[in-house]
């Protein structure tokens, strides 16, 4: 038995290779040493050159109960919203055969949504235009958590109740997992198959990817399957899991040699042919005509000079990203099944070992080590969307954090707009006089405007104004809002206490940076409040009663 642990040990301290060692692997072992220490999970990397798949290798364990390390060719893991370009692809293919077409209403294919999605077109929802929101948090707040059992039933149940959008169609982009669901039943609607058996018959099987599939049941047997964990706060890591069975935006799961294959499919044009692949990479436009990054459930950016395809994706633990260059039919696959991954950065990372020779060198700007002047630190906010922005000074300079998805030291790259450090977001300050007026963020074609704000001190019997009971029609729940440990804490059906502070006069934020902002009546009483997070949409709440 001690060989054989001993044995196991071994196998889980050494990345599992598929292919021979040079230079470059041994720079990308470095990259990922911290993803193979022992008793950590860790990640699956694929390198896929001149279109082929060249180089593939695994770190860390897919379980940390039994000790099983990653292998990059028989361990499944979930891709998250990598799944998006599955359904993207299946509606393409699906106008390609002539039996819809991308300006079709999504209620022509979905029966059951009500008359405020009548202008939200296939084309919308493909872009993150449709201004469908998010059916995530509407679920939680609803009282259906992850580790619940939920599916495409109880979605529509939420949408069903919908009685407006979170923009016009086609006015702005917002990252909608709803839209791609709705894409994903539409699907369903016009082929007369389940998604999952349309994406295994016409992606899967002719691209090879024998080891992907989605997660339809929470009873299915999933050989190969890793565990996802989130740092415990310890200094350790503590499962993650998820019962939820809808997908179109999510729910495939792949191993990182599939996602070679399907990486080397689109560059091959193995469906749909070449055509297929650029309908899949074009751009969307707004309303107004400005062209916006995201393609058809990928983003089109630059990354040091050279046109790059960017998903990621990230759900219940696992994180998942692809980066490809089109034009140098390159790509590298990364997915990991711990929350902490920084699978963007560590994928361009690599992408710089493998392109050095062609991508533009990183220059260095005196004036970006100086970032904005001091005067931008603080607190900044809009209330509406849920967005929060905090801007503080460390030992190497200015940093912005979002909260949620954007941290880094600001560095200048024109007049008021900064970098945020690695990360492609940037943030531009305007200004009355010397002193800040706003923070602007944008994060790829996301853009918000946020104000300086200042957090109220309130007593306990002040926050007690806002204590009492709310009804929301949207998500058909009711939730209370009591003081607990002198903050403002949600609490719902079976949904544990979620505590708020003050980040402005009524207005409160919470995890994630989620903001509640209260109503009030023509008297001055509480009348309700609305819940926004930043790309996610907003619920709100009425007030039934006062707390006694």
């Amino acid at each position: 038995m001690d060989c054989v642990r001993a044995s196991a040990l071994l196998l889980a301290l050494l990345p599992v290779a598929v292919s021979a060692q040079d230079s470059r692997t041994k720079q990308v072992d470095a990259l990922f040493a911290d993803y193979a220490k022992p008793q950590t999970p860790g990640c699956a990397v694929g390198v896929m050159e001149e279109g082929k798949p060249v180089y593939s290798r695994g770190y860390g364990l897919a379980s940390l109960e039994l000790g099983v390390p990653i292998h990059p060719a028989r361990t499944v893991l979930d891709v998250g919203s990598l799944a998006k370009p599955f359904t993207a692809m299946s509606v393409l293919l699906l106008e390609q055969d002539g039996k819809l077409s991308l300006d079709d209403s999504i209620r022509k294919h979905v029966f059951g949504l009500p008359a405020v999605f009548q202008p939200v077109t296939l084309r919308h929802l493909l872009h993150h235009t449709g201004g469908a929101g998010d059916y995530t948090p509407e679920l939680v707040f609803g009282g259906i958590g992850m580790e619940d059992v939920a599916g495409a039933d109880d979605v529509m149940r939420l949408l069903a109740r919908r009685t407006s959008l979170t923009a016009p169609p086609g006015t702005r982009y917002e990252y909608s997992n709803t839209g791609y669901f709705l894409l994903g039943r539409a699907v369903e609607s016009v082929s007369g198959k389940t998604l999952p058996a349309f994406v295994r018959e016409r992606i899967f099987l002719p691209m090879g990817m024998e080891h992907s599939r989605y997660f339809e049941s929470r009873t299915a047997v999933i050989p190969g399957r890793a565990s996802s964990y989130s740092p415990d706060g310890k200094g350790g890591y503590a499962l993650v899991s998820s019962n939820w069975e809808m997908y179109g935006d999510s729910s495939v799961m792949s191993t990182a040699d599939d996602m070679l294959l399907w990486a080397a499919g689109l560059h091959a044009g193995t469906v749909g042919g070449a055509e297929l692949t650029a309908a899949l990479q074009t751009r969307g436009k707004l309303n107004d005509g400005t062209q916006i990054k995201a393609a058809r459930s990928v983003v089109i950016d630059t990354y040091r000079g050279r046109p790059i395809a960017v998903s990621t994706g990230a759900w219940a633990g696992f994180i998942a990203n692809q980066l490809r260059f089109p034009d140098d039919a390159f790509a590298v696959i990364t997915l990991c099944n711990r929350s902490d991954s920084d699978v963007d950065g560590i994928g361009r990372k690599v992408a710089d070992i493998y392109l050095a020779d062609r991508l533009l060198p990183v220059t260095t700007d005196t004036s970006r080590a100086t970032g904005p002047a001091p005067s931008v630190i603080g607190t900044y906010a809009n209330l509406q969307e849920g967005a929060v922005g905090t801007v503080s000074a460390k030992d190497d300079g200015i940093w912005f954090s979002d909260g949620r998805f954007t941290s880094g030291r600001l560095a200048a790259v024109g007049k008021d707009r900064y970098q945020i450090g690695d990360t492609p977001s940037r943030v531009g300050f305007g200004w009355d006089g010397s002193t800040p007026r706003s923070a602007t963020l944008f994060v790829d074609d996301f853009v918000v405007e946020m104000v300086p704000v200042k957090a109220p001190s309130l007593t306990t019997a002040e926050l007690s104004e806002y204590a009492g009971e709310y009804t929301s029609h949207a998500i058909d729940a009711e939730a209370a809002l009591v003081v607990q440990d002198g903050r403002l804490a949600y609490t719902g059906r079976r949904v544990p206490p979620i505590p708020f502070a003050p980040i402005a006069p009524d207005a409160f934020v919470g995890p994630g940076d989620s903001i509640i902002h209260f109503s009030r009546n023509a008297s001055g009483e509480v009348a309700g409040f609305t819940f926004a997070m930043q790309r996610v949409g907003r619920i709100s709440f009425d007030r039934l009663k006062a707390a006694p």
